[in-house]
């Protein structure tokens, strides 16, 4: 399995494409959707589009892809409202994507996708683990952690996320939302978050 990072858009977001052979998962497309469909190969097939939440510079991208490759899309159900509210999301278009609202493990094709629900950042915010890879949206990052101050986040919700965090596979790798990947052994030791 290959993963490429794009960091795109004013946020600098990081949108990832999980290549497995021909076949690929776009997860969190944020912004400029021609710089993710050039990383797409002729031959590839877009199985599906994953979301670890809902904020607009995780999502921008999103009707383009849809559009380009008439894919599905997954994110966690607690996360419908924000991302069906632009005012919410902070996102000034209408999702026009039907997406698959999900609360558990699922599999999509060769890819068994492990979901962690990691509420804090936003109130669904998930991270998706493929093998030893886990996609972590806003929940963690290198040396830091996501904001908790905007619309449906919880400081004390984040805080249960991050003891939780700490019980997973101290090899997994960490493809955070922002910022540069690192390992979760790593982060255990550097990440004051995650060693109080």
């Amino acid at each position: 399995m290959e993963v490429k990072q794009l960091t795109l858009g004013a946020m600098a977001s990081n949108c990832y494409i999980v290549r497995d052979n021909d076949q690929v998962l776009i997860i969190d497309p944020g912004d400029l959707p021609e710089v993710i469909i050039s990383n797409i190969n002729k031959n590839d097939k877009v199985l599906a589009v994953l979301l670890t939440h809902g904020h607009f510079d995780h999502i921008g991208a999103l009707n383009r892809i849809v559009e380009k490759y008439n894919c599905p899309v997954y994110a966690s159900t607690k996360e419908a409202a924000l991302i069906n509210d632009p005012n919410l999301s902070f996102y000034n278009e209408k999702i026009v994507a039907e997406i698959t609202y999900i609360d558990k493990s699922f599999s999509i094709s060769d890819f068994r996708i492990i979901l962690h629900k990691t509420p804090g950042h936003t109130s669904g915010s998930v991270m998706y683990q493929i093998d030893n890879h886990l996609f972590t949206g806003d929940t963690i990052f290198d040396r830091s952690i996501g904001r908790t101050d905007f619309p449906t986040g919880s400081s004390l919700e984040m805080l249960k996320s991050l003891d939780y965090i700490k019980t997973l596979d101290p090899q997994l790798i960490i493809y955070p939302g922002h910022n540069s990947i690192t390992t979760l052994q790593k982060q255990l030791k550097i990440n004051p978050y995650l060693n109080r």
